[in-house]
């Protein structure tokens, strides 16, 4: 099978052979749908190609959800043109003469989702070449039978060579669902000049490795950090590939929370490439408007070499932990020394993409939406611990 994930849009060849002395037409091709295939009837490549929508009942319909079967006569002796060459010529002994057709499909989640998909076409008119009615010597018109385990089809049949389907006038094809999982870490890395390791998370992917979780597990501590009025407080967030399909953190957003001060002009702050976002989301270089900073620095468009930034699959055969990148923030703390309040600061993914930079589906998460119990965000603490002396005076002598 061939891996994609929900929300791919995977085109299908089917070519038809003529393995006969006799040339003629497929008049219609008929491919069933699955359930968890979407056909897209605004694809440029459907419209191309004349596919049709039927009903359970073979009617046409134009409903999407009704669908469960595409039908087309793009190769039919009808449908030949001064352009279009649609009869396929008899075997010459030395080559196979075909003509193709193409459909599109998106992937959809269901419940329960299998690990594979199957779609199965078929042959279901032919004629010979003055469009006569016509025997094919192995097989029958529109004789395919849709199996109760659709997703199992043939699979204790499949190895590196060819299986054929019921007759040889129909075919099957497989995918593989995989998914795209990204998960975010937080943590403290410096106070001022003085490096802190002690809430770098340690990761344990026991669970992805025998399949009995979909997350790894990170510790690390989340106790509040004891900051002072005035310290610069430097931020690593962490992303990590729990998935099995390449991918890109393309935005990563970070809240300014009462008690912090974002620094422009900071090196770091400049090297990660932040920018101020105001309430609603827009750029702003206005400090006193900016409600949260955001940074492409991980995307596929920021690469100055090649996938240098692309997080890898998890592989759990090669890999101890996910594949990580890091960006940094750093503040400053503009918390009163008499404050007894834990400062909370929010990071999420905002934007992720696939290693083509393609929109993709992240399985467990909604990129730019704070939703608790995701695994793309994380908060972080500090307080500020104030200074506080006491004097009393009395006569001892």
């Amino acid at each position: 099978p061939v891996k994609v994930s929900v929300g791919s849009i995977v085109e299908y060849t089917i070519r038809v052979y003529n393995e006969g002395q006799i040339d003629g037409y497929a008049n219609t091709i008929k491919d069933h749908i699955p359930e968890q295939l979407e056909y897209l009837p605004d694809n440029a490549t459907n419209k191309q190609y004349e596919w049709e929508m039927l009903d359970k009942d073979g009617n046409v319909t134009t409903d999407v959800k009704n669908a469960t079967v595409l039908r087309t006569s793009y190769l039919s002796k009808d449908k030949e043109t001064a352009t279009r060459k649609n009869k396929i010529s008899a075997f010459d002994g030395t080559t196979l003469d075909y003509k193709d057709v193409v459909v599109a499909f998106r992937v959809k989640q269901t419940d329960p989702m299998p690990n594979k998909i199957t779609n199965i076409a078929d042959i279901s008119d032919f004629s010979d070449k003055d469009g006569n009615d016509v025997k094919d010597r192995d097989s029958d018109k529109d004789n395919v039978k849709i199996p109760e385990d659709l997703p199992g089809y043939k699979d204790d049949e499949i190895n590196n060579s060819y299986v054929p389907g019921q007759e040889d006038d129909d075919d099957f094809e497989k995918v593989s669902i995989v998914e795209f999982d990204l998960a975010l870490r937080k943590f403290i890395t410096a106070v001022n000049d003085t490096q802190i390791a002690s809430r770098i998370p340690q990761v344990d992917v026991s669970h992805l490795k025998d399949g009995t979780a979909t997350s790894a597990t990170y510790t690390h501590p989340k106790d509040p950090v004891l900051v002072s009025n005035g310290n610069i407080v430097t931020y690593t967030i962490r992303v990590y590939n729990e998935g099995n399909v390449n991918g890109y953190a393309s935005l990563i957003k970070d809240d300014i929370p009462e008690g912090l001060e974002f620094l422009p002009d900071n090196e770091t702050n400049k090297e990660y490439r932040w920018i101020l976002l105001d309430s609603e989301g827009n750029e702003t270089t206005d400090a006193t408007k900016a409600v949260s900073i955001a940074t492409d620095y991980l995307s596929k468009d920021q690469e100055k070499t090649a996938k240098e930034n692309l997080l890898k699959a998890f592989d759990p055969n090669t890999m101890t932990e996910p594949d990580h990148k890091d960006v940094k923030v750093a503040f400053k703390v503009v918390e009163s020394n008499t404050s007894d309040r834990i400062i909370i600061n929010k990071a999420q993914i905002s934007d992720d993409s696939d290693e083509d930079g393609n929109e993709i589906k992240d399985k467990d998460s909604i990129p730019d939406e704070w939703n608790k119990g995701e695994d793309d965000q994380d908060i972080e603490k500090i307080k500020v611990q104030y200074f506080d002396l006491a004097l009393r005076k009395w006569v001892t002598q």
